[in-house]
Order: C-alpha cells, then structure tokens, then sequence
C-alpha cells in the first residue's frame, strides 16, 4: 500500500499537533453511539483520544483569542451541522469552550 503525503500529513496533524489533538478530541465528544468504536480505532493507530490534564485553560483562551479567524466580536469557529456540512463563523461563549477544554482534560 501507498500512502499519499497529504493523508500522511493529515495523520500526523491529528496525531502530533496540539491544535490537531484538541480538534480529534471535540469530535470525539459529539460522536455519541459511535464513541467507542471510533476510539477503538483511533487507539489502534496511536491517535489521541481525550487532552492531557497539564493543558491549561489560560493558554487555550489565548490561543482562540490569536487565532486567524478571531475578529472584534470575538474567536470564530467553523462547526460542523452535520458530517460534511460545516459552518463557519460561528461565535461560541468563552465560557462554554473554556467548559469543554476542561470536561475534555478529565476524559
């Protein structure tokens, strides 16, 4: 098998990239029923699967308040409506990231 540089890169994002790691997790936090499967597979190829305790929450609020999509109202988001279906510009509390980073810390 071949594997193309873009998917090995794409891989890599998810597997050794904070930004990546924490993306793969907020996914994994809204798959529901399928949670356990998707895991079981993340695990079998050395993929994050929840964040580190030592994250701290401070360094993540200033990270989405850096990020490229932030404007005067505040950080954006692109969420996702359903799989495949994104939608972008999305205003999220900080309060209710800051609240998932820290149920995300403890799973």
């Amino acid at each position: 098998m071949r594997w193309e540089p873009q998917v090995i890169r794409f891989l890599e994002f998810f597997k050794n990239d904070n930004r990546g790691r924490t993306i793969m997790t907020s996914w994994l936090r809204r798959l529901g029923r399928y949670r356990a499967l998707y895991e079981r597979v993340l695990e079998r190829h050395g993929l994050p699967i929840s964040l580190d305790e030592a994250v701290d929450l401070d360094v993540v609020a200033a990270a989405i308040e850096r990020d490229k999509k932030a404007t005067t109202a505040g950080p954006r988001f692109v969420l996702l409506a359903e799989p495949g279906k994104p939608v972008t510009g999305e205003l999220v509390d900080p309060a209710r990231v800051r609240a998932a980073v820290e149920e995300l810390r403890k799973s």
